[in-house]
C-alpha cells in the first residue's frame, strides 16, 4: 500500500468548533472538570439507577445488559467519573433480547424514543435519562466485531455500577469505540470519546498485537486507519501514531483518502458521504450488508414520518 499524504499542521474538524487546536487528553482532564464538575458526577450517578432499574426488570427475562462508551470509560479510563461527561447511557445486549427489552420498556411505562429494526437498536428514556440501547456494535456490515462475540468475551462484574452486567473485553471496547466515532463521520463524535481513544492506548490493558490482530480479524483495518490518522493529527505525540503505522499496509489506501479529503475539506453531499463511510469495510460481501441496512433504515424513517404526518393530520393538529 502507497503511504498516505498527511499534513500535520492542520487539526482535524470536530463538530462546534472546526479550528480547534489540538489538545492531549492529559489537558482534557482539567477541561472537563471545569465545565461540568458536579454536573458530570451526576449525570454518571443517575445513569448507574437508571441502569440498575433497567438490568433489574429485565433480569426475569434472562437479559443483560453490557454498558458501553462514556458510562464504563468514565469508571475505566478516569480516576473520577466526573472527569468524563455524558449525556446519556449505551449498553449492548444480545439481538435475540432487543425484542424482549422493548417489551419490558413497554410495560414498565418508560418513553419511547426510538426503534430501528434495521439498524437493531432502542432508545428510551427513564426518569427523563435517555439510555441507548444497541444489539449491534455499531451499523450493519460496518465492523465484523459482533455482539454474540463481545458477550462470549466478557466477563461477569458487579464493580463500578453496583448490579450485576457484563463488562466488554478491552480491546473489543476500544474498537467499539473507534467504530462509533468512525461512523458518526468523525465531525460529529463529543469531544469526550475522542478523550477516550487517548486514555485507552495508555492504559495498561492496551496490547497493540491483540488490537491489531482484532482489527485484521473484523476487516476493519481501513476504518481503524482513518479514526488513528485523524488522532495522530489531533495530538501527534500519541501512541495512535503507532497504531495508525501499523495498519497502514492493511488500510486501502485510495478509500482512506477519499474520507480524509471529504470530511476534511467541502461538505459533501450528506447521502454520498453516508454510504462512503458505510463502505468502510475492507469485506466487499459486507459492504453490500451496509448500503443495503442504510437504504432500509432510510426507507424505516421515510415510512415512520409520512405515518407521523397522517396520523397529525387526521387529528387536526399542525406537524
Amino acid at each position: 500500500m502507497h503511504t498516505l499524504p498527511r499534513d500535520p499542521t492542520k487539526t482535524f474538524p470536530r463538530r462546534g468548533n472546526p479550528t480547534r487546536s489540538p489538545r492531549s487528553h492529559s489537558n482534557a482532564s482539567h477541561y472537563a472538570l471545569g465545565q461540568v464538575g458536579v454536573d458530570s458526577w451526576l449525570a454518571h450517578s443517575l445513569a448507574q439507577s437508571v441502569l440498575a432499574e433497567i438490568a433489574t426488570a429485565a433480569r426475569p427475562a434472562g437479559i443483560e445488559l453490557m454498558p458501553v462508551k462514556g458510562v464504563l470509560t468514565g469508571h475505566l479510563l478516569y480516576h473520577d467519573c466526573a472527569l468524563r461527561p455524558i449525556s446519556d447511557a449505551d449498553v449492548c445486549v444480545r439481538p435475540r433480547d432487543l425484542m424482549a427489552l422493548l417489551a419490558v420498556a413497554q410495560r414498565h411505562g418508560w418513553a419511547i424514543e426510538d426503534f430501528s429494526r434495521s439498524y437493531q437498536k432502542l432508545v428510551v428514556f427513564v426518569r427523563d435519562f435517555a439510555v441507548d440501547i444497541q444489539a449491534l456494535p455499531g451499523p450493519p456490515g460496518l465492523c465484523g466485531l459482533t455482539t454474540e462475540t463481545m458477550f462470549a468475551r466478557s466477563t461477569a462484574a458487579h464493580h463500578p455500577f453496583g448490579f450485576h452486567h457484563r463488562q466488554p473485553e478491552f480491546h473489543d471496547h476500544l474498537l467499539l469505540l473507534v467504530t462509533n466515532v468512525f461512523k458518526d463521520r468523525l465531525l460529529y463524535s463529543s469531544e469526550a470519546i475522542w478523550d477516550d481513544l487517548h486514555r485507552a492506548v495508555e492504559h495498561p490493558a492496551f496490547d497493540p498485537e491483540r488490537f491489531f490482530r482484532l482489527v485484521r480479524e473484523t476487516q476493519t483495518s481501513s476504518l481503524a486507519w482513518v479514526v488513528a490518522d485523524a488522532l495522530c493529527t489531533d495530538a501527534p505525540e500519541s501512541r495512535w501514531t503507532t497504531v495508525r503505522n501499523a495498519l497502514e499496509p492493511l488500510a486501502r489506501s485510495r478509500y482512506c483518502q477519499w474520507v480524509r479529503r471529504w470530511v476534511r475539506g467541502a461538505d459533501p453531499h450528506p447521502l454520498a458521504l453516508r454510504l462512503l463511510i458505510r463502505s468502510a469495510s475492507d469485506d466487499p460481501p459486507q459492504r453490500a450488508v451496509a448500503w443495503s441496512a442504510a437504504v432500509a433504515w432510510s426507507v424505516e424513517r421515510s415510512t415512520r414520518r409520512t405515518l407521523e404526518r397522517w396520523l397529525h393530520w387526521e387529528a387536526g393538529i399542525a406537524p
